[in-house]
């Protein structure tokens, strides 16, 4: 494959990551990396190793869960507690995410 396609399906997904935050979370891109610097962390490390060393889907999967997480995160402070499996199971299904378990 030639590396410039690679950077246009690497784009596409970062595109898509964007407007995923956006239509969850209600956040942005640069608003995600700061929630995580906060904490000396930088998930877009972990999603440009994702990328070279398991390719565009995995990152896909993984910007996915981290979502997913973020949002799980949010969701039991609104409520106070911790969700139970099966709330849990309902989050993540009703985000209309694809996270590669199938």
């Amino acid at each position: 494959m030639n590396p410039q396609d690679s950077d246009i399906f690497k784009n596409k997904i970062y595109e898509e990551f964007e407007q995923n935050l956006y239509r969850i979370l209600n956040i942005s891109l640069d608003e995600y990396r700061d929630i995580f610097e906060q904490h000396n962390d930088d998930p877009f490390e972990d999603f440009e190793a994702t990328y070279a060393n398991e390719g565009a889907e995995k990152m896909r999967i993984a910007m996915n869960w981290s979502i997913a997480n973020l949002s799980m995160i949010y969701r039991e402070r609104e409520l106070g507690r911790e969700m139970t499996g099966p709330e849990r199971e309902e989050h993540d299904k009703g985000l209309g995410l694809e996270f590669g378990l199938s």
